[in-house]
């Protein structure tokens, strides 16, 4: 499956196998009638959304002011590799410009049962008493499983360069393995970004914080306690606490300078969108952590499958998929 279709907004599904669905809405502008998404092959309708006009003529005569949510509850369960078909219905009686339609489903993992302490939006963590390095990335390790991943960038799919030897023979690549490819808008890409492992797996910086917010990811799709005992336990190491002198230095660094932002961001579980209205937690130095089982009764100790997790948010469905469809109609 794919989902935003186009060199923009390309993004291979990586999502769970089966879907519980929670809710649905569309988006459109003006001239709009309704939306639809209906199973492709057999014309099933699973959810609709009909636009609402504004009535004020001093304010919104003629706006869309609304459209229909369809909420499931109990939730309907959708493959992942289901065939659908996103139906947008305008109104092409008059000329309308920038006709659009955009379809989101709220939806959960179908094959996990998630408990009701594992619902908030964000972890509130504590901050672990010391640092255990050997739940964070090792650069050796990284180093060992690097790879060339021209084959999945731009340089190939676009320009045909799929090789690590013709792409550092390029006039554009610029000091070999040790350099960067330069555009002609005046960009520059490290060469170890599409040739890691040609170019003998110097581990940067960069890998270390990509493996970082991987791992999170892993351990992060609920408020689990997994999830939980992670983020409190990145924080700690980038508050220097003791166990971070067995981490590699160049782990120890970034973890040092980046780990709390990291670690906050983390946090907030589920789409972005639905932490816009929060403020930047920028690096996190105004934030103060309790630290876990505190005798001054600010900390806490790290839940249980029984302990209820703070909660910053109503506790809702993890994820957003969003169905796109453009045109324009003129009558």
């Amino acid at each position: 499956n794919m989902f935003y279709i186009g060199r923009i907004y390309a993004r291979r599904y990586d999502g769970p196998d089966t879907l519980k669905i929670h809710r649905c809405t569309g988006h459109m502008h003006i001239g709009a009638i309704e939306q639809r998404i209906e199973n492709a092959d057999t014309g099933e309708i699973i959810c609709t959304s009909k636009a609402t006009y504004g009535t004020d003529p001093m304010s919104d005569l003629g706006f869309v002011t609304g459209m229909g949510v369809t909420n499931f509850n109990p939730h309907i369960l959708l493959s992942a590799d289901q065939s659908i078909r996103v139906v947008t219905l305008y109104n092409a009686s008059t000329v309308h410009t920038g006709v659009m339609g955009l379809f989101s489903m709220l939806f959960s993992d179908g094959n996990v049962q998630v408990k009701k302490e594992e619902t908030p939006l964000t972890v509130e963590f504590c901050e672990a008493s010391t640092c255990n390095a050997s739940k964070l990335p090792i650069a050796e390790k990284l180093q060992e499983t690097c790879t060339d991943d021209i084959e999945e960038t731009l340089v190939c799919t676009s320009f045909g360069v799929c090789s690590c030897d013709t792409f550092l023979e390029l006039p554009n690549v610029i000091d070999g393995c040790d350099g960067y490819l330069l555009t002609k808008k005046g960009a520059t890409y490290p060469t170890t970004q599409f040739c890691a492992k040609t170019c003998n797996c110097t581990v940067v910086e960069k890998d270390i914080e990509t493996e970082l917010q991987n791992s999170i990811k892993s351990v992060c799709d609920y408020a689990s306690k997994d999830c939980y005992d992670y983020l409190a336990n990145l924080f700690s190491c980038a508050d220097e606490k003791d166990g971070i002198d067995s981490m590699e230095t160049v782990v120890r660094d970034l973890v040092v300078r980046q780990g709390r932002f990291i670690a906050l961001e983390g946090s907030k579980l589920g789409h972005p969108a639905l932490h816009q209205m929060e403020s930047t937690l920028h690096d996190g130095s105004e934030r103060v952590i309790p630290v876990c089982g505190s005798n001054d009764g600010e900390g806490q100790d790290a839940p249980d499958s029984t302990t209820s997790f703070g909660v910053r948010g109503e506790p809702t469905s993890l994820y957003f998929l969003n169905f796109v469809l453009v045109a324009l109609f003129f009558s």
